[in-house]
């Protein structure tokens, strides 16, 4: 395979970014959830990078558009979803029940919940440089990548030195 520059930048100048409705990014989620190589860690083929690339392209295939488009727009839904939970996640620290969200494709992610996006319990740790400067708003820090915003699990809270409050 030659690699020439000019005919990569032409092809990115040309690229085409489909355009999503919410049916496609719902359908997108489904198919995510189907293929668990690509988010759940304790499958054997999660690290498998050929095996991801695999179910990639036939999920690109699926919506006749480009691997990478397929990776963005997951990625986007991914960080919303995150977003959503980050919200529930303040709420409970500051001992309010939070509101169901009203995202749309919120309860399509239900699977993350489930296993396989997580390790352990969530450990959040408390940041007092933020807790001083932001007007008294609980600021945080958390600890690992995926976590529960759930009212009936378990939250550990840590100050700077490691205890729990």
């Amino acid at each position: 395979m030659n690699f020439n520059p000019a005919i990569l930048r032409s092809n990115l100048m040309h690229a085409k970014i489909m355009e999503w409705t919410n049916d496609d990014a719902l359908e997108l989620i489904e198919q995510y959830r189907s293929h668990t190589e690509l988010w759940n860690r304790a499958d054997p083929k999660y690290k498998d990078k050929l095996c991801r690339f695999r179910a990639w392209s036939e999920i690109a295939e699926r919506f006749g558009c480009s691997k990478a488009e397929v990776e963005r727009k997951m990625n986007v839904l991914l960080t919303q979803y995150r977003r959503e939970k980050h919200k529930m996640l303040v709420k409970l620290y500051q001992g309010i029940q939070p509101n169901p969200s009203k995202w749309y494709a919120f309860k399509r992610f239900d699977f993350m919940e489930a296993g396989g996006g997580s390790e352990g319990p969530l450990v959040v740790k408390l940041d007092p440089p933020l807790l001083e400067c932001c007007s008294n708003k609980p600021y945080m820090k958390v600890e690992s990548r995926e976590w529960h915003a759930n009212p009936s699990i378990q939250y550990n809270v840590q100050d700077d030195k490691g205890w729990v409050v």
